[in-house]
């Protein structure tokens, strides 16, 4: 298994630092890791082998062999869609869980606030995201491998100018630089992800 950290944190770090956002970006990275944990958690039941773990400036992202290391059937796709769901579904039982409990205020909407924003922020159909894989694995199903990739590049294709178009009235109105950051590394895991199907 390999292990690495994508030094960009360091600048994500100074970056929300310097725009008074830590707090908000030390809850993300804390409940991003109990996110991927979970999918760790599921796809060992499920007897995954992990490749890679890295931690990257949104969190830590693990990669399991790729798909043709196991015989690809119907139930290696659908467990494979329940593993991508492990992650925001802890998070989103997460935010449940916190809302009940009585906590002061200050501490409470912020955890559950990123929670949440994890969980939708992984579940956009965009490869590698979570939403992402899903799709893709839901296409192998039905389609196959090599038409089922076509499809995904072009769902997350459109997804990624959606997003764009969103963020950029975001940013304008609430001179949030944060999230041209999220814009900057959406834009750059899909472009590097493009050939790791």
């Amino acid at each position: 298994m390999i292990f690495r950290i994508d030094l960009k944190i360091i600048l994500f770090l100074v970056l929300f630092f310097y725009t008074k956002q830590i707090k908000n970006y030390f809850f993300i990275m804390i409940f991003a890791i109990i996110h991927e944990l979970f999918h760790i958690i599921v796809g060992m039941l499920f007897k995954f082998k992990i490749n890679k773990i890295t931690i990257f400036p949104m969190g830590l992202s693990a990669q399991f062999f790729e798909v043709e290391h196991y015989k690809q059937n119907k139930n290696v796709e659908i467990k494979k869609i329940i593993t991508y769901l492990a992650g925001p579904t802890s998070n989103i039982l997460i935010a449940i869980i916190l809302s009940m409990i009585n906590l002061e205020n200050n501490i409470k909407y912020p955890i559950i606030y990123s929670n949440i924003l994890i969980s939708i922020f992984n579940l956009i159909p965009i490869y590698p995201l979570d939403g992402g894989r899903i799709i893709s694995s839901i296409l192998n199903i039905y389609y196959g491998k090599e038409k089922s990739k076509i499809i995904t590049d072009i769902i997350s294709s459109i997804s990624i100018f959606i997003i764009t178009f969103i963020f950029s009235i975001l940013i304008y109105y609430f001179k949030n630089i944060g999230f041209l950051f999220v814009l900057i590394y959406l834009w750059g895991i899909m472009i590097n992800s493009s050939n790791s199907y």
